[in-house]
């Protein structure tokens, strides 16, 4: 017999299929506010383009939404992850958990990207080398001004910022566009990011060593709201550097040769995951892989950043192209303690090369967190916890932090919740999904200065990110565990002739935890 609430065989599976439909109910009336073919050919269209801004019947309800998605992804997981247990997830709730990805992938296929329009530059920045033969690296999209698409770039006049791996990975959905028809192009790109994220689904439930534990680690990472509108409804490119980090940690640890090139694929499609290279190499030099495997992987991980990066080269050219967008790439809005440091230098009249300074110098934390992380896996600590903690500090101090870069730290949340915990993929998500109307809201109707809303950044997601890595510094980094030993020497009374024994960790308790 099922305890006192049981239904479909999964105790409290009442909430969670009231979750999923409520969810799904959620995503549906969001696409419907923001339907694709109504909105597509308006340039520039975005949240903050609404009447009225605050104000809006319509943005009001965008922000209820995106609290509700928030809510009950996060009291789904709570029951999931409760009623899991005792026992297994049964056909029926597998079914449930289907609908409830299926769904809101579809609802975000069908929505236009109203808080960040990358996808049309995309666009615009594949048509160069898939229709008209051009590099993009070295011909921009203003170079194009009869071309109909050209208007819906924001940044027509830079080179592709996007890495090789990107625009080679794209000729994929290139082969579904009509380049005449710029809602074939959207659906194209959409839907193929939807196919890559299931697929990094896939990753994701094949990286479990409990076949039981597959569904809802799938899950956590595929019905997450923030994943779905970044991914789908956004369109973002970051979906194909994850999908190769998924595979890359894949082949980690199944001690596969693919290892390398997959992470030199991830990295030449988004360069921040070059960040993750010294916690990578620390378990293919720490383990005893063999010189010969490494060897291997190293020369398959050539042979891709090769692959890639040839039709694109130019001679070098293509470095030029990049490094002349990199220079503008600051200048977009975001919220990290990099931009905050850059506004106060701006407002306080620093020269620009005074402003250049900043670079070097806030990468000391990221190096310093990279050192850490690195010594506690190899005193027996969480890879994806120290992948996490790296990413999210790197992202705080060495970009320009943007929503849909927390990508990557959500999937190693994903590849291990049960070691880093519900806590940090809730919080995370809720804060960073409702940050999109609170800084609309700050930008045209608060009244607050430039650097105040700065301040209302930090004050939202810098610090409320930054705890949570201190949190795990002191739960799972080995701060609390000198804490204790230094509070047992100094408590620990003296024996004369005798040496303070060494204080012995919990019972129970692993090293570093």
């Amino acid at each position: 017999m099922h305890r006192k609430g049981a239904f479909w065989g999964l105790p409290g599976s009442w909430l969670i299929i009231a979750c999923a439909l409520l969810s799904l109910v959620c995503w549906g009336i969001l696409a419907g506010l923001y339907w694709l073919p109504d909105y597509y050919d308006i340039p520039a269209f975005s949240l903050d383009k609404l009447p009225g801004y605050s104000a809006s019947p319509t943005f009001r309800l965008t922000v209820v939404l995106f609290v509700a998605l928030a809510l009950f992804y996060s009291l789904g997981l709570w029951a999931i992850v409760r009623a899991t247990r005792s026992q297994p997830l049964t056909r029926s709730i597998k079914l449930v958990l289907a609908l409830w990805i299926v769904g809101g992938g579809v609802a975000m296929l069908f929505m236009y990207p109203i808080t960040a329009l990358d996808v049309f530059t995309y666009l615009t920045v594949l048509k160069g080398p898939y229709f008209y033969g051009q590099n993009p690296y070295l011909v921009t999209v203003a170079m194009r001004p009869n071309d109909p698409w050209t208007a819906f770039d924001f940044v027509p006049g830079n080179p592709a910022l996007y890495g090789p791996g990107w625009l080679s990975m794209s000729a994929l959905p290139a082969l579904f566009i009509n380049w005449n028809d710029l809602l074939s192009g959207l659906f194209a790109l959409k839907g193929f990011n939807l196919l890559l994220l299931a697929l990094t689904g896939v990753i994701i439930a094949r990286y479990q060593d409990d076949p039981s534990k597959r569904w809802l680690a799938a899950w956590v990472f595929l019905a997450n709201p923030l994943v779905l509108f970044e991914g789908v409804g956004n369109g973002h490119n970051d979906i194909y550097a994850v999908v190769a980090l998924a595979g890359a940690m894949l082949a980690l640890k199944r001690r596969s040769v693919l290892v390398l090139p997959l992470l030199a694929l991830s990295i030449s499609v988004k360069f921040l995951t070059v960040i993750l290279v010294p916690l990578f190499a620390v378990p293919l030099l720490a383990e005893r892989w063999g010189w010969r495997k490494l060897a291997v992987g190293a020369g398959l991980a050539l042979l891709v950043a090769v692959g890639v990066t040839a039709p694109f080269w130019a001679g070098g050219e293509m470095l030029s192209g990049l490094m002349d967008s990199a220079e503008n790439y600051y200048q977009f809005p975001g919220s990290s303690i990099l931009l905050m440091a850059y506004a106060y230098l701006q407002q306080s009249g620093a020269s620009g090369d005074s402003a250049m300074l900043l670079l070097p110098m806030l990468t000391v934390p990221v190096v310093l967190t990279c050192g850490w992380t690195a010594w506690r896996y190899l005193r027996g600590g969480s890879f994806t916890l120290a992948a996490v903690a790296m990413l999210l500090v790197a992202l705080q101090f060495l970009t320009r932090y943007c929503q849909w870069y927390l990508l990557f730290p959500l999937l190693f949340v994903a590849l291990d919740r049960e070691r880093i915990g519900t806590t940090m993929l809730t919080v995370v998500m809720a804060l960073n999904l409702i940050w999109y109307p609170v800084i609309v809201w700050a930008f045209f109707d608060s009244g607050l200065p430039q650097m105040g809303i700065q301040w209302l950044g930090v004050a939202f997601l810098t610090a409320p990110t930054l705890a949570l890595v201190g949190w795990w510094a002191w739960r799972e980094g080995g701060l609390s565990g000198l804490w204790r030993r230094r509070r047992a020497l100094v408590s620990a009374p003296a024996v004369p002739g005798e040496e303070p024994a060494a204080p012995r960790d919990e019972p129970g308790q692993e090293e570093g935890e």
